[in-house]
C-alpha cells in the first residue's frame, strides 16, 4: 500500500504582533511543553538524569545578545523587532521547542522537535491562527508569488531599459513612446513591491496593542493637526500678500 507522508511545515506568514501575541504563542508552547512531561515523551536527555518534580516550564526571550526571561524585560526595552528567538522547555532538561523571528527575508519559524508528531501539527496550526489574524497582506502576497514570476518581472525591469536604449532614435515613434510610458508605470509598483520584499519584514511592537492603536490614533490626530494649521497657514499667507498691498494704495 502507498502512503504519502505529509511533512509538518514550519513557517509562518510575515505578521505585525505586539506582546499580546508574543504571551498567546509562548503560552502555546508552553502548554505544549506541559504536555510533554505528562505524557512521558519528553527527552531522556535530563541534567542528573530525572526531572524536577514541579515540571517547571522556562521561558527565554533572545535579543540579538541579551537574553531576557519575562515579558515585563520586554516591555521595559520597549520600541520595536524584527528579530526574536523565544525558547521554552524544562527546568534542568536540554530539550526545548522554539519560535524564531529572522529579521529581514526570513519568514517567523517553529522548532517543535520533541514533541509528538500530531501535537506538532496542533501546535502549529494554533501559532498559525495568531499571526494570521496580523498578517501582512501584500508581503506574504509577493512572497507566495511563483519563483517564474518574480524572476520574469525581474528580467523586464532591468532589461527593458537597455533595449530600448540600443534602438536608433531615427526608428523611435508613437510605439517606443507608448512602451516608455508602460514600462514607467509598470516599474513603479514593481520597484515598491520590491522595497516591501526586501525590508517588509515581520516585527514585534514592544507594547500592548491597546497601548499601540491609543498611541497611533494620538499620533494620527497630531499628523493631521499639522497639516491643518500648515494649510491654514498657507491660506492665511496668501490672503495677506493679497490684501495688504492694496491697503497701502
Amino acid at each position: 500500500m502507498r502512503r504519502q507522508i505529509r511533512s509538518i511545515p514550519d513557517e509562518f506568514p510575515n505578521a505585525r504582533l505586539f506582546i499580546d501575541d508574543i504571551e498567546t504563542i509562548v503560552q502555546i508552547l508552553s502548554q505544549a511543553m506541559e504536555k510533554t512531561a505528562t505524557s512521558g515523551t519528553l527527552s531522556k536527555k535530563i541534567i542528573g538524569g530525572t526531572l524536577p518534580d514541579k515540571n517547571e516550564v522556562k521561558v527565554v526571550y533572545s535579543v540579538d545578545n541579551d537574553e531576557m526571561d519575562s515579558i515585563d524585560d520586554l516591555l521595559e526595552r520597549g520600541g520595536s523587532l524584527t528579530k526574536l528567538e523565544i525558547r521554552v522547555g524544562h527546568t534542568g532538561a536540554y530539550g526545548s521547542v522554539a519560535m524564531k523571528f529572522g529579521g529581514m527575508i526570513s519568514r517567523p519559524r517553529v522548532s517543535l522537535y520533541g514533541l509528538s508528531a500530531d501535537e506538532q501539527w496542533t501546535v502549529y496550526g494554533k501559532i498559525r491562527d495568531v499571526l494570521q489574524r496580523r498578517r501582512m497582506i501584500l508581503k506574504n502576497f509577493i512572497d507566495d508569488l511563483p519563483l517564474s514570476v518574480t524572476i520574469g518581472s525581474w528580467v523586464v525591469v532591468s532589461q527593458v531599459p537597455w533595449i530600448m536604449d540600443s534602438i536608433p532614435k531615427i526608428h523611435r515613434g508613437p510605439i517606443y513612446n507608448a512602451v516608455g510610458i508602460a514600462y514607467f508605470v509598470l516599474a513603479v509598483p514593481w520597484i515598491i513591491c520590491f522595497l516591501i520584499w526586501m525590508f517588509g519584514s515581520s516585527r514585534i511592537y514592544l507594547a500592548r496593542y491597546h497601548e499601540r492603536s491609543r498611541a497611533s490614533a494620538e499620533s494620527r490626530r497630531r499628523y493631521a493637526m499639522g497639516v491643518i494649521t500648515f494649510l491654514l497657514g498657507v491660506v492665511a499667507t496668501k490672503i495677506i500678500d493679497h490684501f495688504i498691498p492694496m491697503l497701502f494704495k
